[in-house]
């Protein structure tokens, strides 16, 4: 962490992109990249911008971001509802105004169609326990039209998960995030050449066996493979396991046991689960021959999904089920809408006493943990929040350093996760230790693995999650928490938002 690059700070709001868009807030962050909702001054619609951070990317990156662009204009092209069109790009002339210190005529530009319902990961997240089988199938159609559309055109995904699939206004979902995907060499009519780049790409645990293993691989059926893992998480919320490889303990139950394999890979991943007691065969049989161990065991292409029975079933359902799925998922969105939330500060209540009489301020001062300097409180009056992944606002008075300090050290002492101050700043990052590493460590050193993918597999490592969060006195009264992930996987990034946001509340109340 201490090879960390300077940080660029953010736009701010109505700041103007090229001439033409104007930013509302920022919507996402990544290591070169930052994402912002902005609108056209030109039609008023609303667009994503993602703006290159300056001087930030690596040559891999800034060829992730080309990549991306290229894919995208190959699918506007053929799309006629213009899912993907990219609505500008700027190789290089183009400013932001008004933030005259981070104007730079090296900037990139990628203003795309924005999507306001959100990922279909967060929606997942609130349902606990995953959708019922017809509502998890009816998402799961259309999500396989977007992937058989990019197929047909040559295109592979190879980051299908529920954080890249985002839903339209109808709760349509829509395939996003372009950088690793790849345009496939033709072998024949209907065939395609492997991959042989040996890149990492994707995210556990939708990365397939023979990519974990760094061997060639067929594009198509990494996309399928994936796939499968994602209809896994729309029945159940869960994987079913770490990853897709003999070293981890419940994958290996697919890999190895050929006549029964998924049978036991069921019988594990269901105990404790009733609600998937009355999973249907039928869904059980396509399961399994998406998340096959070998490719050539999988099914071959979508059309192959589509024709499955548990998929054919779908020419039953009448207009009252696709009716039910948009209730449920309204019912869903207005808890989506609760992540950015307003709390109430208890006035009467000192937030600087942990529960038992701790001292909290006391105790970080003494271990030089964290600190916060109350002169610097005047350089945080801020007009407008929203500049965040995710936020909370507060009303009421807050003695600004006692909690952040307050915060730090429960989370510290509730996670034992790592506190990275900024003194000079009402602002820190926490690293939460991703424990995914030592189960699978501990799982290696019980079972060993077989000596073709000891090698491979040694690079093998979840990264930690890394979450930056800032709190602003607002000028017109009040405050607000800003979140942003600064490293880790999107999915653990709002868990562990998800805990921060509990312990908040535990201290305002």
């Amino acid at each position: 962490m201490s090879d960390k690059k300077e940080e660029e700070k953010d736009f701010e709001k109505d700041s103007i992109v090229a001439k033409r868009y104007k930013i509302v807030r920022k919507i996402g962050s990544g290591s070169f990249a930052k994402v912002y909702l902005v609108i056209d001054l030109n039609d008023k619609n609303e667009y994503a911008a993602k703006i290159l951070l300056k001087n930030k990317q690596s040559t891999v990156e800034f060829n992730s971001y080309l990549n991306e662009i290229k894919i995208l204009k190959k699918l506007t092209e053929a799309q006629k509802d213009k899912k993907y069109v990219v609505e500008y790009h700027d190789s290089g002339v183009g400013d932001v105004e008004k933030n005259q210190d981070m104007n730079s005529k090296n900037r990139q530009y990628l203003v795309t169609s924005y999507q306001s319902k959100g990922n279909l990961y967060v929606y997942l997240s609130k349902t606990q326990i995953g959708y019922k089988e017809k509502y998890a199938k009816i998402i799961f159609s259309k999500i396989l039209e977007d992937i058989q559309f990019m197929h047909n055109l040559g295109i592979c995904h190879l980051d299908i998960k529920p954080d890249n699939i985002l839903l339209d206004s109808d709760f349509n979902p829509i395939i996003t995030d372009f950088g690793l995907s790849c345009i496939m060499t033709k072998k024949s009519d209907d065939e395609y050449e492997d991959i042989k780049d040996n890149i990492m790409r994707g995210s556990h645990p939708f990365i397939c066996p023979e990519m974990n293993l760094y061997f060639d691989y067929n594009g198509i059926q990494a996309d399928i493979f994936s796939l499968g893992v994602v209809l896994l998480y729309l029945i159940s919320n869960q994987s079913g396991f770490l990853i897709a490889n003999r070293i981890d303990p419940q994958y290996k139950l697919i890999a190895y046991n050929k006549e029964k394999a998924f049978e036991e890979f069921w019988k594990n991943f269901t105990n404790g689960k009733p609600h998937l007691l009355n999973i249907s065969q039928k869904c059980k049989d396509l399961l399994f021959k998406l998340l096959a161990y070998k490719q050539i065991n999988r099914l071959k292409n979508i059309k192959e999904i589509f024709n499955e029975p548990w998929m054919k079933d779908m020419e039953n359902y009448k207009e009252d089920d696709y009716k039910e799925y948009e209730k449920v998922m309204k019912t869903l969105e207005k808890e989506v809408s609760q992540d950015n939330e307003t709390l109430e500060n208890n006035p009467g209540k000192d937030n600087m006493t942990e529960e038992g009489g701790h001292n909290t301020k006391s105790s970080l001062d003494d271990n030089k943990t964290i600190y916060f300097d109350k002169n610097t409180k005047k350089n945080y009056l801020y007009k407008t929040g929203l500049n965040a992944m995710n936020y909370i606002k507060i009303k009421g008075k807050l003695n600004q350093e006692d909690f952040m300090n307050n915060l730090a050290d429960k989370l510290i002492r509730i996670y034992q996760c790592k506190i990275i101050p900024h003194p000079e700043k009402l602002k820190f990052e926490v690293i939460f230790k991703n424990e995914k590493n030592e189960e699978i460590m501990e799982y290696r050193e019980e079972e060993g693995e077989e000596e073709e993918e000891e090698e491979n597999i040694e690079q093998f490592k979840y990264e930690d999650c890394g979450i930056k969060i800032k709190l602003f006195e607002l000028i017109d009264g009040g405050y607000e928490i800003h979140f942003n992930r600064s490293q880790g996987s999107f999915m653990d990034y709002y868990k562990n938002f998800q805990n921060i946001k509990i312990i908040i509340k535990k201290i305002l109340n």
